[in-house]
């Protein structure tokens, strides 16, 4: 970490979309090692690493959801939720019980898989959730936008 000569904007681009995530700012800096020149690594460089992940996360989201009504509801609901605060209980997506999206069980089981998969955190004292990550908050930000207005209606 201490190779790198980066600027206030970068730490500050970094802190935004990857946070405190030691693992995951090390493996962006280790992808730019051969970007950098003088031990500086310009904007454009660390603008594309970080949407490259962001596409990856965004790929992972579809990959998971596919054509699935219930999942991309899903994770439309967590999305919004996310953006509001940073952990969830699974009583917050209620509206998926109430609409008829899941049934109270099968919502604790694609929870479940959804931590398994290293998409979500779970916190067991305190039974909460939350994505795994800033990157992956803005993975599943490019998802639900990409999702056509229409296409929810029509499956």
């Amino acid at each position: 970490l201490t190779r790198y000569q980066l600027s206030d904007s970068q730490i500050d681009l970094i802190w935004k979309y990857i946070g405190g995530s030691m693992w995951e700012i090390s493996s962006l800096l280790g992808e730019l090692i051969g970007c950098s020149k003088n031990n500086k690594i310009s904007n454009n460089k660390l603008n594309d690493k970080i949407q490259k992940m962001i596409d990856e996360n965004c790929g992972r989201f579809t990959h998971y959801a596919r054509l699935n009504k219930s999942k991309i509801l899903l994770l439309k609901e967590i999305y919004i939720i996310s953006k509001q605060k940073d952990c969830f209980k699974a009583i917050d997506l209620k509206s998926l019980i109430y609409n008829k999206v899941y049934e109270d069980s099968t919502l604790s089981e694609e929870l479940n898989r959804l931590v398994q998969s290293n998409y979500l955190a779970f916190h067991p004292t305190i039974s909460n959730y939350q994505l795994q990550g800033k990157i992956m908050f803005y993975g599943l930000q490019q998802f639900v936008k990409s999702i056509p207005e229409d296409f929810l209606a029509r499956i």
